[in-house]
């Protein structure tokens, strides 16, 4: 599950305790639900900002240099003339890639052929591996 989902989740969960907790909760805990409410739904809604950006450049010598700045993309600037390229942002946290697992028809596919190849145990294990790597990558 990534942390985006969790947080729908946990969202999810807070506001089907709202109509407990308008009826029968104490001020107090009515109130953290609200402020869980809001937290949740400003982490959902963040973006992550870029803390650096990483570039290529080319001396006026011909060396080729790889470097960083922290500021922002367009204002990067050095003393002799270069050209700047392959200009990519730098995040704290890498982006989340969404984990695909087997259909129930590929896992069908995989035991039937498993039998019908009279597969081992390892085999088999290797062939799922393959699959979810394949769908993965």
């Amino acid at each position: 599950m990534t942390q985006t989902e969790a947080l729908k989740l946990a969202l999810e969960a807070l506001k089907e305790d709202r109509a407990w907790l308008e009826t029968d909760a104490p001020t107090e805990v009515w109130e953290k639900n609200n402020e869980a409410i809001t937290v949740i739904k400003a982490a959902l809604e963040a973006k992550d900002e870029p803390v650096a950006w990483m570039y290529d450049w080319t001396t006026s010598e011909g060396e080729f240099i790889q470097n960083w700045t922290t500021s922002e993309a367009e204002t990067l600037r050095d003393t002799e003339p270069t050209i700047i390229t392959n200009v990519r942002p730098l995040y704290t946290t890498p982006p989340q890639r969404t984990w695909v697992g087997l259909t129930d028809e590929e896992v069908t596919w995989l035991c039937n052929t498993a039998k019908s190849h009279e597969q081992t145990w390892g085999m088999f294990v290797r062939a799922i591996e393959a699959k979810l790597k394949e769908k993965n990558t």
